[in-house]
C-alpha cells in the first residue's frame, strides 16, 4: 500500500477512497523486477541504539539488543583510539539490555561507544558536555 501526494509540499492527497479528499490508496500485485526478496530473521539481530542523552553530562545511558545469547564487549573509545572504559565484556542473554556510563572523570569531548557481539561490530559516537 502506497500514499500518492497530489502536493508533497502542501501534503494535500488526491483522493480518499472515492471521496475526492485525503489518502489515495494504491495497490501493487508484484515486486519491481530486478528486486529479490530477502529474509530477515529479526530473532538473531543486533542492535546499538544511540545513547541518551547526548550530548551528556556526566551519566548517559546506551541500549543494545542481543538476537541470541552471545559475548558482549561495550567499550568507550577516546579520539586517538584509546580504551577508555569497559562498560560490559561478558556473556549475555537474548533481548535488550541498558547500561548507564558515569563520565565525570573524563573530560568534555568526543568518545565512540564500541559494541561487539559475537562477528558482529558497531560503534556510535557520544558527546560529553560539561
Amino acid at each position: 500500500m502506497f500514499e500518492h501526494w497530489n502536493n508533497p509540499t502542501d501534503r494535500q492527497y488526491s483522493r480518499n477512497l472515492r471521496t475526492g479528499n485525503g489518502i489515495e490508496l494504491v495497490f501493487i500485485s508484484s515486486a519491481p523486477t530486478g528486486v529479490e526478496n530477502t529474509v530477515v530473521d529479526l530473532n538473531r539481530s543486533w542492535k546499538l541504539s544511540q545513547n541518551y542523552p547526548n550530548p551528556f553530562n556526566p551519566i548517559t545511558h546506551i541500549r543494545y539488543s542481543l538476537g541470541e545469547r552471545n559475548a558482549v564487549s561495550l567499550k568507550i573509545f577516546d579520539l586517538r583510539g584509546r580504551e577508555v572504559a569497559t562498560l560490559v565484556d561478558e556473556t549475555q542473554e537474548k533481548g535488550e539490555h541498558l547500561v548507564a556510563w558515569n563520565a565525570r572523570t573524563h573530560p568534555s569531548g568526543i568518545y565512540f561507544c564500541r559494541f561487539a557481539a559475537g562477528t558482529h561490530t558497531e560503534t556510535k559516537k557520544i558527546i560529553l558536555q560539561k
